[in-house]
């Protein structure tokens, strides 16, 4: 009879996880379709369409849309993450080691056959005011001069690093979204046609391809040190590249990880010291970008609003971690506005003087570069790794990241506790759900003593289980 017990027992509970795993699953299709019911509808009209429209075509509800997404912005965001990870998958570098005609037309299929299909949603993250989806403009753009660099690397090398730099973004420019977009739909011109425009046009702008003995001897030091770096060869007596592997005073992760010692004290020697209490704004979106900085002590909260006025959480940032370094390249305002979670104390570093950081060192320009595409690629397998977490797994790593930064051991193993005030309405938004499915999870955390309220900003969490709703083993607390 125990036996039969246990069967039955097992039978039931085989059953509830296959039940759970099914409407997860479900869950994730459905977000796909209107991620893709989306792209659809502005392949067929480049207007925005409406919540009602889309959750037609993907054949859900509108409440079943909103469920998914908190807000449209956030659905553009989304499609914008999904369509880079699409793209740069299909933007595959071929044909690199060919001649001169064969790398320009290989390099042109690739690029029309993009902007043929993305060109809808490109004028659409141009038209809207989300500084999110500039920033994912921005990346694409640079990802394309990358690629550039790869494909025409035997003509690049007998220029010099300034000469180099002006060509490809003028090639940038050549072969932009908005280039194709006046080729197709401003002149008329087929696909065959406007690309035998840009082969035509690039070929013209080219410098002559060297002779395959002369190429080794003629490549420019900036391209020598990006290559070898790539293919593993060990070029040591390059500055910039003995910093590799190095930790420096600036962390990693950032723009300014990786620079040699000299670079990151030349730095901080014109460096000052911001010091920001609890709930104290360091920079709103829109603000000038002046220049970065490096939190030294404290945790931050980095934000958004979208034009309903609804935050969206980008991250919780504690010590060691480099707000607003964008702004050190492109000089824009600020995309985004940053407030310090408890008291914060900050080195902020000058845009002007990194860029004469650069002036003097132009070696600097390919480990930006570099840096850059990393962490678009880091960001192409969150997304894509994202987006098959069940909505507990998401609540659960937004709450670790609170727990990491605000947390504090307690005296039982395996517990922290934190004491500060969580809004539901900020878990949800740097999970990005919806507030109404964060307060349902949370309730039933609750229930399982996963994490307990002891007052209004006291709570007590257990680590190991928060890590295995999260699908996570230690990540957050090594």
């Amino acid at each position: 009879m125990a036996r039969l017990t246990y069967s039955r027992t097992t039978l039931v509970t085989q059953t509830t996880l296959t039940k759970a795993d099914g409407r997860r699953l479900r869950s994730e299709r459905t977000r796909q379709a209107i991620i893709e019911a989306y792209l659809q509808l502005l392949w067929r009209d480049p207007t925005m369409p409406t919540a009602a429209q889309i959750a037609k075509q993907a054949g859900c509800s509108v409440r079943s849309l909103f469920e998914r997404f908190a807000d449209l912005d956030t659905l553009n965001l989304a499609t914008a993450d999904y369509a880079i990870t699409q793209g740069q998958a299909e933007a595959v570098a071929r044909n690199v080691e060919g001649d001169r005609p064969t790398r320009i037309r290989s390099h042109i299929e690739t690029r029309a056959k993009a902007c043929e299909k993305w060109l809808p949603l490109w004028r659409v993250i141009l038209s809207l005011d989300q500084p999110e989806l500039r920033q994912r403009a921005a990346m694409a753009r640079f990802a394309n001069i990358e690629r550039m660099k790869l494909m025409y690397r035997p003509e690049l090398s007998t220029l010099t690093e300034s000469a180099a730099s002006e060509l490809l973004v003028a090639l940038a420019t050549l072969i932009s979204f908005e280039s194709w977009d006046q080729l197709r739909h401003c002149y008329n011109l087929s696909m065959e046609n406007a690309q035998a425009a840009w082969r035509s046009a690039i070929d013209r702008m080219l410098p002559t391809t060297p002779i395959a003995g002369e190429q080794s001897r003629q490549t420019a030091p900036h391209l020598r040190t990006m290559h070898s770096r790539k293919r593993g060869i060990d070029v040591t007596s390059s500055p910039l590249c003995e910093s590799v592997g190095r930790a420096t005073v600036f962390g990693s992760h950032n723009l300014l990880s990786g620079l040699p010692p000299e670079y990151s004290s030349r730095l901080l020697a014109r460096a000052s010291t911001i010091d920001l209490a609890k709930g104290q704004a360091l920079f709103q979106i829109g603000d000038d970008g002046d220049g970065c900085y490096w939190l030294k002590q404290g945790v931050l909260k980095v934000s958004i609003a979208s034009n309903q006025g609804t935050e969206r959480i980008l991250a919780i940032l504690g010590p060691g971690s480099i707000v607003g370094e964008l702004a050190m390249i492109d000089g824009l305002p600020r995309s985004a506005s940053v407030q310090a979670l408890r008291d914060s104390s900050l080195i902020f570093v000058a845009r002007s003087t990194f860029l004469a950081c650069l002036r003097d060192s132009p070696e600097l320009y390919a480990h930006l570069v570099d840096t850059l595409v990393a962490r678009l690629r880091h960001a192409d397998e969150e997304v894509a790794a994202a987006s098959f977490l069940s909505l507990n797994a998401r609540v659960a790593r937004a709450l670790l990241q609170f727990a990491n930064y605000l947390g504090e051991p307690t005296a039982t193993p395996d517990q922290v506790i934190i004491r500060h005030k969580l809004r539901q309405e900020d878990l949800a938004a740097l999970a990005d759900v919806a507030r109404e499915n964060a307060s349902r999870i949370l309730s039933e955390w609750g229930k399982r003593k996963i994490i307990v309220r002891q007052s209004p900003s006291v709570y007590v969490i257990q680590k190991s289980r928060l890590e295995r709703e999260a699908g996570l083993t230690g990540k957050y607390w090594e």
